[in-house]
């Protein structure tokens, strides 16, 4: 799932839209599909094989510069699981242009 915001100045708090601008956007996904992926990476030109790679489970971390279709970073979040023990999962965050996605 995507969801979206934007702010129209510094000092202005981001605000949740319904509908996707085509610039100056804050992008969250979590549990993306996907159909989420295709979508952002046909409004927004990202590479649709490099967004898909947040969907393997052992994606390794790494930085990826594309000069047409953004600035890719793949990390991967700790968390504690069951019985204790500690699991990791792929989380990217993409830079392009005006537009910032996280969390996907």
């Amino acid at each position: 799932m995507l969801k979206y915001y934007v702010r129209r100045s510094s000092g202005e708090e981001f605000q949740s839209v319904a509908s996707p601008p085509a610039d100056n956007v804050w992008i969250h996904g979590e549990a993306v599909s996907y159909d989420d992926l295709h979508r952002l990476s046909h409004m927004y030109g990202m590479d649709i094989n490099v967004l898909r790679d947040v969907l393997d489970t052992n994606e390794l971390p790494r930085v990826e510069i594309h000069p047409t279709s953004g600035l890719y970073v793949f990390v991967r979040m700790v968390q504690l699981g069951k019985h204790g023990k500690i699991v990791t999962t792929p989380v990217l965050m993409v830079v392009k242009d005006n537009v910032f996605v996280n969390g996907i």
